[in-house]
């Protein structure tokens, strides 16, 4: 499906043309797919989910893999660590490690579920909330309970 906008400011019109993907087939094995893909995130908590099911990629389409290496990433976990009540009540002082594996939903921002690795050895997992303004917002850490070495 295709939407073109006119636009006839000053000078000559301009025109832009939007192309949206096709819909999904509608079959059993989309279904399958689609309930194995919502099978992850409620038995994961949203930490490990594999990517979306369908050859198209549409806007919402719920948790997905994030780069690891993303600088956004990195910042989301080391903010984790920092912020997380470890740190305040005297367990001793965690330092961030590594980035097991990192999955995103798009939400008021993007809310990244992160499992990693602190400087002692052990792994937790963390949601952080990152808005539209790049400020951070601690939703949950805890030693992982997912993760599997």
């Amino acid at each position: 499906m295709s939407i073109n906008y006119v636009s006839s400011g000053p000078g000559n019109p301009s025109i832009l043309s939007v192309t949206f993907p096709p819909p999904p087939p509608d079959s059993e094995i989309v279904r399958q797919k689609v309930r194995e893909f919502h099978r992850q995130i409620h038995e994961s908590e949203g930490f490990y989910v594999g990517p979306w099911p369908l050859e198209c990629n549409y806007y919402g389409a719920g948790i997905t893999p994030y780069d690891s290496n993303d600088e956004k990433a990195i910042a989301a976990a080391k903010f984790a660590v920092e912020a997380s009540d470890y740190n305040k009540d005297g367990r001793g002082h965690l330092e961030y490690k590594r980035i097991v594996r990192i999955n995103m939903l798009w939400t008021e921002g993007l809310l990244f579920y992160i499992t990693l690795q602190a400087s002692d050895q052990c792994f937790y997992e963390a949601k952080v909330l990152e808005g539209f303004d790049s400020t951070h917002k601690l939703e949950m850490f805890r030693p992982a309970q997912h993760y599997k070495e």
